[in-house]
């Protein structure tokens, strides 16, 4: 059963979506639904803004006009009654409850002014006196929300999807392997102890280990490592992972909510359901600023009416004082600032998914990244040949790509690239043998050719001892190395190495500058780590497993540290959902992006900083914004109640109504100034 709680009332859950009873704010689920709900509640928003502009126009037309309309005080009381019950109803829905409960906010204030404008006008309408009508305003005020509204859920991210995404890793049918017999069952049929048939091309479909047959595994989804793992008899798999070539049959440990790939999703609906409001400031400024205009309201009718002006003339000032602190300005702050910065981002190669992140980047104080894929380019390039005795680095190359081109083995790609470098072609080889997790021989003009890791070259009675220190050294520089032999005498060392990507060194030490920790997360081996981290002078923590990513995530946060996380593999999913920021690159796993808060659609890692420029330069004027929308409201407010009436200064309704408009209309060019800002 799913359960919905509200962002700013955790305490709250019930079984039924709506808006909670506390705020007003719409329920979340705690676990994501896997439709798409937000899609439908943008068109449903794009829908109530659309449809009240067009009953906006007449009204505004009926104001403006220099004379009546047939009907028109019938008609403004039909088409404003529509926007405030039908179209609007969720913002009138929402200020009811926020008086109900006491709990004062934004919509509190909309409320407030738009019931004193329609109210009033119908009263004087039906009781015919001579003054005009504000429906234009409320209605006004309104669209201007709901606008607002559109534009600010349009920036939510659809949790949905991502953990949708992550389901579809599990194959919906399985090979299941029992008396001899294969018979395809569900995956949901599937128990502890079952055995499974998983052929090459296949996913792994449940986490448990290999009983017969051995193959090469790719496990970049979990752990994050481009390089396919061998894998034989007793050898764990892991749920999810890719079956590369060679058919085997493993022995289930793990179903259900077990499995490592079930507790990755656990994972990401914590972090996803745990994320707090921009709006929070809004509403906590709103609980304070909403009585203030009641009592300013209220003092100014009773003092004119002590004053001897008449019910009308002093209802009129007080009107004028709900209408000019109504904020529809502030209604548009936020959600209109986010939006352009969104654009903006967009322009850029930033895709933006979690408007929140905007307000966090400028606040992150540290940086969790993953090595492959995001520090590296993930492809392993040769950076070492070494030929031993008469043999060139082109014949050694020329023998590793003959061989190596047989194999599937992932380093063979980087040979065959350094073999184009030097324009060299394959030679014939035969009597080809591999051997899985070793090496590969075969024989080429005649001569056995082998090539293997150490551990096969010393079986061939290879001694290594002459080379220790330089093998120690180039394993200290995180390659990876490979050892070619012709019979058993041993004529080069390859080693291979993933690439830094371009401008990562100078990046992390822009990000550093700026007063920001960076530690790298991954799943390398301890001195591969150490080597990647002294290049580019940053902390490290090797051999990470997923949930212990997203530990780390989560203790810097207990520590008051705002965290962004950048990865790229499935692996960095929870961290990514965790984090304050998450930041996924480009080309990298679709999970990873769909539960990152921004996407660096070029997976250049200077978009980390144009990001933090972009968070900074959009935060900066959501404040102005805030101050506008503010201060207007401060210093009209007096004047609307008229204080300098004596000095022939008065702030009329239809005034009110009037320099309300301007002061969103200076909201939004205000905000619109972000598509001129320099992110360079």
């Amino acid at each position: 059963m799913i359960e919905y709680t509200c962002p700013m009332h955790p305490e709250v859950v019930t079984s039924q979506p709506g808006d909670c009873p506390s705020c007003g704010m719409a329920l979340e689920p705690k676990w994501p639904t896997l439709d798409n709900q937000d899609d439908n509640e943008t068109r449903l928003l794009a829908w109530r803004f659309w449809i009240s502009l067009v009953m906006l126009i007449p009204l505004m037309y009926a104001h403006l006009a220099h004379h009546r309309l047939p009907f028109e005080d019938e008609m403004q009381l039909t088409f404003t009654s529509l926007i405030l019950f039908i179209t609007g109803w969720p913002i009138t829905y929402k200020a009811i409850l926020s008086f109900i409960h006491w709990r004062l906010n934004m919509f509190s204030l909309i409320g407030l002014g738009v019931a004193a404008a329609y109210f009033y006008s119908i009263f004087i309408s039906w009781e015919g006196i001579s003054s005009p009508l504000y429906f234009e305003s409320a209605a006004m005020i309104y669209t201007l929300v709901l606008l607002g509204q559109w534009l600010e859920i349009k920036a939510r991210k659809n949790s949905g999807e991502a953990i949708a995404s992550l389901m579809k890793l599990m194959p919906n049918t399985v090979i299941l392997v029992k008396d001899g017999k294969e018979n395809q069952i569900s995956i949901d049929e599937v128990r502890v102890g079952d055995h499974l048939l998983v052929r090459p091309g296949e996913k792994v479909p449940l986490d448990g280990r290999i009983l017969e047959g051995v193959t090469w595994i790719n496990e970049s989804m979990i752990t994050g490592e481009s390089m396919p793992v061998s894998k034989g008899p007793s050898d764990a798999l892991i749920g999810g992972t890719f079956n590369e070539n060679g058919s085997i049959v493993m022995q289930v440990e793990k179903v259900g909510r077990g499995t490592v790939l079930s507790q990755i999703i656990d994972l990401v609906v914590q972090a996803r359901t745990s994320k707090a409001s921009i709006q929070k400031l809004v509403d906590h400024v709103s609980e304070f600023f909403v009585p203030i205009v009641v009592i300013i309201a209220i003092v100014t009718f009773f003092a004119w009416i002590f004053k001897g002006l008449d019910f009308g003339a002093a209802m009129s000032f007080s009107i004028a004082v709900l209408i000019i602190a109504c904020p529809c300005a502030l209604g548009l702050a936020t959600p209109l600032a986010m939006m352009v910065g969104l654009g903006k981002g967009a322009q850029n190669g930033i895709l933006i998914k979690n408007a929140e992140a905007i307000e966090l980047m400028d606040k992150v104080n540290q940086l969790v990244i993953d090595k492959t894929g995001t520090l590296t380019e993930g492809i392993p390039i040769v950076k070492l040949i070494f030929p031993i005795g008469a043999v060139t680095e082109k014949q050694l190359i020329e023998i590793a790509v003959s061989l190596e081109r047989l194999s599937e083995h992932p380093l063979a790609r980087a040979v065959e690239k350094k073999a184009q470098e030097f324009h060299l072609r394959p030679l014939k080889v035969s009597h080809f043998e591999s051997y899985k997790g070793k090496g590969i021989e075969g024989v080429i003009h005649s001569n056995l050719y082998k090539i293997g890791n150490q551990s096969f070259a010393e079986e061939q009675g290879i001694k290594l001892q002459a080379f220790s220190k330089m093998i120690t050294e180039w394993q200290s520089k995180a390659l990876t190395l490979f050892y070619v032999m012709e019979g058993d005498v041993l004529v080069g060392i390859i080693g291979t190495s993933d690439k830094l990507k371009a401008h990562a060194a100078t990046t992390l030490r822009s990000i550093k500058n700026e007063g920001i920790q960076v530690l790298m997360a991954t799943g390398d081996h301890r001195e591969t780590a150490k080597a990647f981290a002294s290049k580019l002078n940053i902390d490290y923590e090797a051999e990470v497993l997923p949930n212990e990513k997203f530990k780390i995530i989560k203790n810097l946060q207990q520590n008051s540290n705002i965290v962004a996380m950048a990865g790229d593999g499935i692996n960095d999913a929870p961290a990514l959902a965790q984090a304050d920021v998450g930041i996924a690159m480009g080309g990298g796993t679709d999970i990873a992006m769909k539960n990152a808060s921004i996407t660096l659609l070029s997976g250049d890692l200077r978009g980390i900083l144009k990001f933090r420029r972009l968070s900074i330069e959009t935060m900066k004027n959501v404040r102005q914004n805030l101050f506008l929308a503010f201060i207007y409201n401060v210093l009209a407010i007096p004047l609307a109640a008229g204080i300098f009436a004596s000095f022939g200064l008065t702030l009329t309704p239809v005034i009110a109504s009037v320099a309300m408009t301007l002061s969103s209309l200076s909201v939004v060019l205000n905000a619109l100034r972000l598509r001129h800002i320099s992110l360079r």
